[in-house]
C-alpha cells in the first residue's frame, strides 16, 4: 500500500503519529505531505515545515512540501492508494483520484465536517456516540446523515496512541518538574468569550469577594501549597498568559513543542488537570488524570452555548466534558470553595473512567493508528 498523510498544521503531526509508525511497521510506503498553506498568515508559526517536524519521522516516512496548488498533481504522481487528512478547509472542494480519509482530532473539527460524501472513511473516535452528536449539532439532510453513516468508523483517539511511548521520566526532566506531583491548569479562555459581560467584568474582574479567575487562581495556588504541588499552567501561544496567574504559577508552559504531544506528555506527570470545558478532557482522562471542570453555565459563555446545550454536553448530566468520577464539574464559586477546604476535589474512580473511555474515546487499548490501517488494507484501493 502507497498512503499519503496530509498534514497542514503542525498541531496536527501527534494525531498522525500512531498511523505513520503502524504502516512503517508493516513496510509501506508512506509520504508525509507537509501542507504551506498557512505561510506569511496570522498562524504562520503552525506550518510544518520539515525543519520543524521531529527527527523520528524521517525513519517512517518521506516528507515532502506541497502547497495546496500543488496537491492534485503531486498526489497523482506519487500513485496514492489513500489520502490522510484532518482539518483542510482550503482543500474542501477537492476530490483526486485516491481513496480519502478524515481523522477526527477533536470536537470541532469532527461536528465541522459538512460534506460527508467526499470521505470514503471518517475514522472518529466512536462510530455511535459521536455520529448521534454531530446529527444534532446542525441541521442535517437524509443525504448528509446517510452518506456519514457509511463513511464514519470508530477507531478510538489517535492522541491517546503516545502513552505507548510517552517517558515520564523524561517529561519530568525536559521541564525540570523534579520529583513533586504536579497540578495542571488550563487558563480560562477569555479569547473565546471577548464579548461576553460576566467573563470580561466579572470573572476577569479584581472584585474583593466576588468569584474571578484571579480569586480562582489564589484557590488553586493554596490547594498545591497545602499537598505540595507544583502548579504548571499550560499557556497556548496564540493567547497572552495574564500576569497574576503567572505570578502564581510555578512553571508556565508557553507553547506546544513543535510536531509533539506537549498536553499529553504533561499529563503523564500530572496528578490534577483543571480546565474550563476543554476538549483536554478526554487526553486526561486516557492518561488517567482526574480533572475539575469549571463550569459557567451556557449564559455566562456565548462561545460555547451551542455546545452546552446539546445532550451529551449539559452540565447537569454525565457528558463528555464532566463525568463523575473522572471530571467533576463546579459553578465558579464551589470551585473555589472545594479547592480553599480541599473537598470534593475529583479523584479518578476505575470503573467511572472505563465507562467513560467505552463511551467517548472507543476504549482500551489505544490503538487507532492500527485501527485506521486494519481498516484501509479490508478496504483496498480504488
Amino acid at each position: 500500500m502507497r498512503l499519503g498523510v496530509h498534514v497542514s498544521r503542525l498541531s496536527q503531526l501527534p494525531h498522525m503519529e500512531g498511523l505513520v509508525r503502524a504502516a512503517s511497521a508493516r513496510q509501506y510506503h508512506v509520504s508525509l505531505l507537509l501542507d504551506t498553506a498557512l505561510a506569511g498568515g496570522p498562524k504562520a508559526d503552525q506550518v510544518p515545515w520539515p525543519a520543524h517536524v521531529p527527527v523520528r519521522f524521517a525513519r517512517w516516512a518521506d516528507l515532502i512540501s506541497v502547497t495546496p496548488e500543488g496537491m492534485v498533481q503531486l498526489v497523482a504522481g506519487l500513485r496514492l492508494d489513500w489520502l490522510v487528512m484532518g482539518y483542510a478547509p482550503h482543500l474542501a472542494g477537492w476530490s483526486p483520484r485516491t481513496r480519502l480519509a478524515f481523522v477526527q482530532g477533536a470536537v470541532t473539527d469532527f461536528m465541522g465536517v459538512s460534506n460527508p460524501w467526499r470521505w470514503d472513511r471518517v475514522y472518529a473516535w466512536t462510530d455511535d456516540w459521536w455520529l448521534q452528536t454531530w446529527s444534532a449539532w446542525a441541521p442535517r439532510d437524509m443525504n448528509q446523515l446517510g452518506a456519514m453513516d457509511r463513511a464514519v468508523r470508530g477507531v478510538g483517539m489517535p492522541m491517546a496512541d503516545h502513552l505507548a511511548w510517552i517517558d515520564p521520566a523524561e517529561v519530568r526532566r525536559t521541564f525540570g518538574f523534579g520529583d513533586k506531583p504536579v497540578v495542571l491548569l488550563l487558563p480560562f479562555p477569555f479569547h473565546a468569550n471577548t464579548r461576553c459581560l460576566w467573563a470580561d467584568l466579572v470573572w476577569g474582574g479584581p472584585w474583593p469577594g466576588v468569584p474571578t479567575d484571579r480569586a480562582f487562581v489564589r484557590a488553586l495556588r493554596g490547594y498545591c501549597d497545602r499537598v505540595g504541588a507544583l502548579l504548571v499552567v499550560k499557556a497556548r501561544s496564540k493567547v497572552a498568559t495574564r500576569a497574576y496567574l503567572r505570578r502564581a504559577a510555578d512553571v508556565v508552559v508557553e507553547a506546544d513543542e513543535p510536531g509533539e504531544p506537549t498536553l499529553l506528555r504533561l499529563l503523564t506527570v500530572a496528578s490534577l488537570m483543571v480546565h474550563a470545558y476543554s476538549t483536554a478532557t478526554a487526553e486526561a482522562a486516557a492518561a488517567g488524570v482526574p480533572a475539575l471542570c469549571l463550569a459557567p453555565g451556557p449564559r455566562q459563555w456565548p462561545a460555547y452555548r451551542h455546545r452546552l446545550g446539546l445532550r451529551g454536553f449539559l452540565p447537569g448530566e454525565d457528558g463528555f466534558y464532566g463525568w463523575s468520577g473522572v471530571s467533576e464539574r463546579h459553578r465558579p464559586a464551589a470551585a473555589i470553595e472545594a479547592l480553599r477546604r480541599g473537598t470534593h476535589v475529583p479523584h479518578m474512580v476505575t470503573e467511572r473512567r472505563q465507562s467513560y473511555i467505552a463511551r467517548f474515546l472507543g476504549g482500551e487499548p489505544f490503538r487507532a493508528g492500527a485501527r485506521m490501517l486494519d481498516d484501509m488494507e479490508a478496504a483496498g484501493a480504488l
